[in-house]
């Protein structure tokens, strides 16, 4: 008995061009057949009733209070920044940061202190101005990455 062997089938290959023109074209004409809902003029907002500006002015809020302290190879000392200032001595960092610290006291959240040491700085430098602060009641202390060191001009 004789075995039918069938025939191979060769696969089937789909053009997909038509497929994708017909997308497109229905694309296009759903794009141009839309119409979008315009605005008449008017927003929906809510506004304050209260008529007219009142003449108050604003309670600036400090955010933070940041001492930065960079070791001099030079010297061999550490240096302390508060904003614009420089300091060589522990005990006027801490007084600049109380003056601070106590003109924005009445805050709902006081600012913290904010700690940024260079890696070269002796721990015994950070650890004064954490020890000073716990000396004057300033307990928000928090340490931060240090900026990069500032080039001597």
């Amino acid at each position: 008995m004789k075995i039918k062997q069938q025939p191979e089938e060769t696969p089937l290959e789909t053009n997909m061009t038509p497929m994708i023109d017909i997308i497109f074209q229905l694309l296009i004409f759903f794009m141009c057949s839309i119409h979008f809902k315009a605005l008449e003029g008017k927003l929906m907002s809510y506004l304050p009733k209260d008529k007219g500006m009142k003449t108050s002015v604003a309670t600036p809020q400090l955010n933070e209070i940041t001492v930065d302290v960079e070791f001099d190879e030079a010297t061999k000392t550490s240096k302390y920044f508060v904003g614009e200032s420089t300091y060589t001595d522990v005990d006027q960092v801490i007084d600049v940061v109380q003056k601070v610290y106590d003109q924005f006291r009445d805050q709902p959240k006081p600012a913290p202190v904010k700690l940024r040491a260079q890696p070269k700085v002796p721990w015994r430098d950070v650890i004064a101005v954490v020890d000073g602060c716990k000396k004057r009641n300033i307990t928000n202390v928090e340490f931060q990455a240090a900026p990069p060191p500032s080039t001597p001009n």
